[in-house]
């Protein structure tokens, strides 16, 4: 505790020149109430008197909806929802609910307008006000909710430079960028959470025999380049959305195709039953030849860069570019005639999405440099957005309605927008976030973000173990040391010995909690875990508690060894359990989490699968563990006592210095490897079943998206796209040696827990030209298999250039439908 305290400290004392002159610098106030801006009327203001902060009394009462009367005397009563406040002006004290309080100053009249004390009214009338120094800003909450969080407002541009300004200074003195913590509301009532079954994946036992996106949580979807409601096939296709009617198979046709103009990239999409939405990134120039900006006043050293830039180079100048994540909303009653019913805009660059019952939540990281807010002259816009229900141009957010995260890796904006579907006279509502998100994960109530950030840590010096006490080689002097590092392209490097390693630094993850509902995102609750998290199936939500698994230390021979860790958060995110350095040395491949079990894959040269136990939250414990060769890289529930494990298989090798002495073990990662494991006996896991596919350079798209599984265990289904890659028989006792190219198309599975895996087919969509042509490597993204997909007894194969329809028991063709003219 007391060296928390001396950090705490020594970074106060470091920022506190900073703070002081941010402070002196700032001449105006802000105050918000329930988020918005406090609107004044003409000539009023915001001023300091006394320590406190006085405000128009009309102004402040009519935005909280309180209630005014005056009495002859002069005196002024002030009351909502029972509780009353009663000043006098110049009198340096009221009765608040009928006691008297004295007053740090007495209400004054300016300009016609009675100034009273902000603190004392609002709480005198049963809200809160937060004071947040750094931002001179005052936020009012009228009706606080017990465990809600508060975000500080950027408020305006002027304080957003100052933020900046305090951002920049800190990176440079490579210190934590940490503003100001997040407030909670505190009540003597206990919070209570409704619990919620964390259901792991949307493939269990479903009735209807058509195909879902795989999902990592039941009921929370995830947009995908492919998907089917049983009758049509919906697919992104470069520019182009296709629509193809699939049933009956024998009739497969395309009904609609839909091409984008060149300013828009679709990426993914959503179908249900009334709606297609499109999402993608769409974009527009940013600068003309007017000026800097295109809503801003020309500033002339921009225009004379311009000027010499059309000296250097003749062509047309590169013009920077606006970018935006858009979501186009189609009315699905014709598919023939598709009717755009609403399009929606947001800036930035594409993160993810997610879509609950009628609700899209989408997210978008946009980055503004932190030089240009410092040095334009003129005001940089806030990031805009657009609903096309509500209004045609583009809007600004406005820096009033911008918050900041307390704790920071990345000056990007992160943005969220949420629209109502089925409510198209309601607007989208968006929020946005200094501070970048890396991660996002969603349950059906709560959207989280995971935003690195950075602990300082003192320069240490480089270890002795690293050095080769072995070698009698007196070539490999001072200069030069020897250090092996396991790393995907599998190569031992040298480095040059130095005196200090680089300035190390723990990476932390700042977890920020946001409730999902009534067409709006808010926030709730802020806290941070050790490390850094590998993707969204590194959290999770289970009966009101949050768990993660990061990998802190560094990778390198400097700083602190990695080891891995999983952190249980209550509702709030305060922590209440923990089970730390897990495998040192090694790192996390891949996490699941099932229920109040949880299971974690690391690797350095073997693969250790950890069965960890989740039922007492604030006493997590491994239950048992097993050491394979090779690592998974996505895991997936096949049952309750069974996962299915999808990765790499490896070979470790011993690791030679120049002379021959074995100084470490590496490992070559060779094909691709799809195991069963039973872990009914949580002590003892098993790999019951195991399937190599192909040599090593064998890849498919599973291994870093989820959405590639088609898996339904009633069934008996489990297919994938891969590319198979295989070496000759000359090299087959060469670890090191890459395969060529030998398939590219969709392996279709029988699987059981009894029985493992059996292959039933492939699937490609080459001819034997195709194959013969293609030498050592395959890159022609026209005839790669991308989804596999059925519905009823049909299983379908997907590319971008046909569909093929084959029968579910023989895997024999039923139809091609060719989808390039």
């Amino acid at each position: 505790m007391r060296k928390g305290i001396t950090w705490f400290l020594l970074i106060a004392l470091i920022l506190s020149p900073l703070t002081l002159q941010t402070y002196a610098q700032a001449q105006s106030y802000f105050v918000t109430v329930d988020g918005e801006p406090l609107v004044l009327s003409d000539g009023g203001v915001i001023e300091e008197k006394g320590s406190s902060l006085f405000v128009p009394l009309e102004d402040l009462t009519n935005q909280i909806n309180a209630h005014i009367e005056r009495k002859e005397n002069g005196t002024v009563i002030v009351s909502k929802d029972g509780f009353n406040v009663t000043l006098t002006p110049l009198k340096d004290s009221m009765l608040m609910n009928g006691e008297d309080v004295a007053l740090p100053y007495g209400p004054y009249w300016k300009e016609e307008k009675l100034m009273v004390p902000l603190r004392s009214i609002v709480e005198g009338i049963g809200a809160s006000v937060y004071w947040q120094q750094e931002m001179n800003t005052a936020s009012i909450f009228t009706e606080p909710t017990v465990g809600d969080a508060v975000l500080t407002q950027v408020g305006s541009y002027e304080q957003l430079k100052l933020l900046a300004e305090q951002y920049q200074n800190n990176m440079k003195n490579n210190i934590v960028v940490m503003f100001n913590d997040t407030l909670t509301l505190q009540s003597e009532e206990p919070f209570t959470v409704k619990d919620e079954a964390s259901i792991t994946s949307n493939d269990t036992a479903a009735e209807e025999s058509v195909s879902e996106t795989n999902v990592q949580v039941q009921g929370v979807d995830e947009a995908d380049v492919i998907k089917t409601d049983g009758q049509y096939m919906y697919q992104i296709s470069e520019n182009k959305l296709l629509i193809s009617d699939v049933m009956p198979a024998e009739k497969m046709k395309v009904v609609n195709e839909v091409t984008f103009e060149h300013t828009f990239t679709p990426t993914e999409l959503y179908v249900d039953d009334r709606y297609l939405v499109v999402i993608g990134n769409s974009w527009e120039e940013r600068y003309d030849m007017d000026g800097i900006h295109k809503d801003s006043t020309p500033d002339e050293s921009v225009e004379e860069d311009l000027e010499v830039q059309s000296l250097i180079l003749p062509e047309e100048p590169y013009f920077p570019r606006n970018e935006y994540v858009a979501a186009y909303v189609y009315d699905l009653q014709d598919r023939t005639n598709l009717q755009l019913i609403r399009s929606l805009k947001m800036e930035g660059y594409y993160m993810t999405s997610r879509k609950i019952d009628d609700t899209l939540y989408f997210v978008s990281n946009y980055y503004q440099d932190v030089y240009d807010i410092l040095n334009t002259k003129d005001t940089i816009p806030s990031p805009v957005y657009q609903d096309s229900n509500i209004h045609q141009q583009l809007t600004e957010i406005g820096y009033d309605r911008m918050y900041y995260f307390p704790q920071f890796d990345r000056w990007d904006y992160t943005l969220i927008g949420s629209v109502n579907l089925a409510m198209p006279e309601v607007k989208m509502d968006v929020n946005a976030y200094v501070g970048g998100a890396e991660t996002v994960y969603a349950s059906k109530d709560h959207l989280y973000l995971a935003v690195p950030a950075r602990e300082g840590v003192e320069v240490q010096p480089l270890q002795a173990d690293n050095v080769d006490k072995n070698s009698d080689d007196e070539s490999t002097g001072p200069d030069e040391i020897d250090i092996s590092m396991e790393t995907e392209t599998d190569v031992t490097v040298q480095i040059q010995k130095i005196d200090f390693a680089p300035a190390a630094v723990d990476t932390i993850t700042k977890i920020y909690k946001f409730s999902l509902g009534e067409n709006k995102v808010k926030f709730k609750a802020e806290g941070q875990v050790p490390g850094h998290v590998l993707n969204q199936f590194s959290m999770d939500e289970y009966e009101g508690d949050f768990r993660i698994a990061t990998t802190s230390g560094q990778h390198f021979g400097w700083g602190e060894e990695q080891k891995n860790n999983v952190y249980v958060l209550d509702e709030q995110l305060n922590q209440l359990g923990k089970i730390e350095d897990i495998a040192p040395g090694e790192k996390i491949y891949s996490v699941r989490f099932m229920g109040d079990r949880g299971y974690m894959v690391t690797f350095k040269t073997v693969d250790p699968l950890f069965v960890i136990d989740f039922s007492e939250s604030d006493n997590p414990n491994i239950l048992g563990q097993l050491k394979i060769p090779g690592y998974s890289d996505y895991l997936h529930p096949y049952d309750e006592n069974h996962l299915i494990g999808f990765g790499k298989d490896t070979v470790e090798v011993d690791v030679k210095d120049r002379n021959g002495n074995t100084v470490g073990t590496t490992a070559y990662y060779q094909g691709m490897k799809m195991a069963l494991f039973d872990v009914s006996d949580v002590s003892n896991p098993i790999e019951k079943h195991k399937v190599m596919i192909g040599d090593r350079g064998t890849h498919s798209e599973l291994l870093h998206n989820h959405k590639a599984l088609t898996f339904h265990r009633d069934m008996n289904l489990l297919a994938f796209p891969v590319t198979v890659m295989e070496v000759n028989e000359a090299d087959k006792n060469n670890v090191t040696a890459y395969g060529s190219f030998a398939f590219q198309g969709a392996h279709i599975y029988h699987i059981s827990a009894e029985d493992g895996f059996q292959l039933r087919g492939e699937i490609t969509h080459l001819t034997e030209d195709d194959i013969q042509k293609s030498g050592h490597y395959w890159s022609d993204r026209e005839k790669t298999v991308q989804r596999i997909m059925y519905i009823g007894d049909t299983l379908y194969t997907i590319s971008p250039s046909k569909i093929e329809a084959h029968d579910f028991t023989t895997l024999e063709t039923i139809q091609e439908l060719q989808l390039k003219k």
